[in-house]
């Protein structure tokens, strides 16, 4: 179990206060990735201040990203990305599980989280 998963416990995500106290390097996560599939180690997860739920990755290219799901969504699937139904808040999704991400554009050209799953061996 790493450094921050020791800290989160068995809360499904850190405050924003307890996130920045954590000194994660947050900074070095970018909100933009091209879009594709990608498996990707979940780093550390931390609650927004707009009802949202900000998760930090590292995918296997090293590439480090800040993907942010939101409290509703069209589908009525809380924390879920666009089209997925993995809420991303459960308290079975932990720092440290590996997923199968799926990233498209949005016609303004930002990053859109469309889905994630748990990668199999």
């Amino acid at each position: 179990m790493g450094k921050y998963a020791k800290l989160l416990g068995d809360r499904r995500a850190f405050s924003y206060q307890e996130f920045l106290e954590t000194k994660f390097p947050f900074k070095e996560y970018k909100n933009y990735i091209d879009p594709g599939e990608y498996i990707a180690t979940l780093k550390i997860k931390t609650w927004g201040k707009n009802l949202c739920l900000h998760c930090y990755f590292l995918t296997e290219n090293k590439e480090k990203v800040r993907l942010t799901v939101f409290s509703a969504n069209s589908r009525g699937i809380p924390y879920s990305p666009t089209k997925g139904s993995l809420d991303m808040s459960d308290e079975n999704i932990k720092i440290g599980n590996v997923f199968c991400l799926k990233i498209g554009k949005s016609k303004s050209g930002k990053t859109v989280w469309e889905k994630a799953s748990f990668c199999e061996d």
